[in-house]
């Protein structure tokens, strides 16, 4: 928070006269968005189940890197989505959302995956690259509506 600024006080305290911050609060962080806590809450009951592939998955979501970064999205694949794996191992992809996730996520990606996995089975730590993909979209519409959507799609892809 900016210096001699109180965004509200936590808790009511009696003998509370004033308050002040002669400085900038820095190193903390903002309080949790409740999508964030129902985020939170689903990767939890996912690793319930440990060693499935949601488990694993889970797991690397929940995984964060030692400069703070975190997994948008995972994807484990086993033998039954990938015939060709040997038996016993899986390959997990770790996108951080911009196809750069450092060495320090994968490696916390692995450190999570080796609290769930069962027990000789070998997981293979990636990280998910990009790939251009030419899409071309019609949509019907309302032609007053049409430019909202263009951008809408434009933005998603």
């Amino acid at each position: 928070a900016p210096a001699n600024t109180i965004l509200y006080p936590r808790y009511s305290l009696p003998t509370l006269a004033r308050v002040s911050n002669p400085v900038p609060a820095t190193g903390g962080a903002d309080e949790e968005s409740l999508e964030d806590q129902k985020r939170r809450f689903a990767l939890y009951i996912a690793q319930v189940h440990r060693a499935t592939r949601v488990a694993l998955e889970a797991a690397v979501l929940t995984a964060i890197g030692p400069n703070g970064e975190r997994a948008r999205e995972a994807l484990v694949l086993d033998t039954v989505l990938r015939p060709c794996l040997p038996p016993g191992v899986v390959e997990v992809y770790v996108d951080d959302g911009y196809g750069t996730a450092s060495e320090g996520l994968l490696q916390a990606a692995r450190e999570a995956i080796e609290g769930m996995r069962a027990a000789g089975v070998y997981a293979r730590v990636y990280r998910a690259q990009g790939r251009p993909v030419d899409v071309r979209v019609k949509v019907d519409g309302p032609e007053e509506a049409l430019p909202s959507v263009e951008e809408a799609a434009r933005r998603y892809l």
